[in-house]
C-alpha cells in the first residue's frame, strides 16, 4: 500500500471516473429525455416534468454552483419546483442553499424540500459535531 498514491480532492482532478472515485467531478450526462445526470462528489440528477424541474439530491454545497450553471447552460432553464433528498448526507443535501438562492435569483418561488423526518435531527447533530467531523473529513480525504 505504501507506494500507491494517496487519492485526495486535489489530485483526482482530470481523472477518470473508476480512478478519481468519490472525488470525481465530471460533466453531466443526459441518461434519459429530460434526466440528467451530474456526477460531482455526491451527484445529483434533474427531472425536467413539463414546464418545471424535479432535483434528487443536490450535490455538495461547495460544488451545487457548478451543477447549477451546467444545468441551465446546457439543458434547461424551468424552476425547479421540488428538492428530494434520498438521505442526509451533506454531499447530498448541502446544495440546497445554492438551488434556493438561484431561485430567489430569478424571483422564483423557493423549491420546496422532501425528506425523512427526521432529517432536521441530522442536521443538529452535524452542526454539534462540525469540529470532530471536519477533522476527521481532514484526515480521511488528506484535506490539509
Amino acid at each position: 500500500m505504501a507506494d500507491q498514491e494517496q487519492l485526495d480532492v486535489r489530485n483526482a482532478a482530470g481523472k477518470p471516473p473508476e480512478e478519481a472515485l468519490f472525488f470525481y467531478q465530471g460533466a453531466s450526462e443526459v441518461v434519459a429525455p429530460g434526466v440528467f445526470f451530474f456526477p460531482k462528489m455526491g451527484t445529483s440528477t434533474v427531472f425536467e416534468c413539463d414546464d418545471r424541474l424535479l432535483v434528487v439530491d443536490t450535490s455538495p454545497r461547495w460544488v451545487a454552483q457548478h451543477t447549477i450553471e451546467e444545468l441551465r447552460e446546457k439543458h434547461s432553464k424551468a424552476p425547479v419546483e421540488t428538492i428530494i433528498y434520498t438521505h442526509g448526507h451533506i454531499d447530498h443535501t448541502s446544495g440546497a442553499v445554492g438551488w434556493r438562492a438561484e431561485a430567489e435569483e430569478r424571483g422564483l418561488p423557493r423549491p420546496r424540500i422532501i425528506a425523512h423526518q427526521d432529517l432536521p435531527n441530522r442536521f443538529d447533530r452535524y452542526k454539534l459535531l462540525r469540529e470532530q467531523n471536519n477533522f476527521i473529513n481532514r484526515v480521511q480525504f488528506d484535506l490539509e
